[in-house]
């Protein structure tokens, strides 16, 4: 995983690498990349702690692509309920990450 502080113009108009809001409190902005491996392995995890819940049609089910991080996700939004609504958008950010980067 990647983390990046991005850089910006401060309260006072200046360059710093913090943003900051009327007030005076700082606001990192930090961006997170995820690795095409963590990516599955992030999806691998979710259809572990969901199980058959959500992947009662897939006995076995395990994520070695991308495409079947997407396939988890689609089942977490439809069987499971809002924190798989959650695990999902998750998933889904991970992988328009990767998709951006690549592998």
């Amino acid at each position: 995983m990647e983390l990046a502080l991005t850089g910006g113009k401060g309260y006072s108009g200046k360059d710093s690498k913090h943003r900051l809001r009327r007030g005076g409190s700082a606001e990192a902005v930090i961006e997170l990349k995820m690795t095409h491996t963590q990516t599955i392995n992030l999806a691998q995890a979710a259809v572990q702690q969901f199980g058959a819940i959500v992947f009662w049609s897939f006995p076995g089910f395990t994520v070695t692509s991308l495409d079947e991080a997407r396939l988890a996700a689609a089942m977490l939004r439809k069987y499971g309920g809002r924190k798989g609504w959650q695990k999902a958008q998750e998933i889904q950010d991970a992988i328009d990450g990767v998709s951006k980067t690549g592998p």
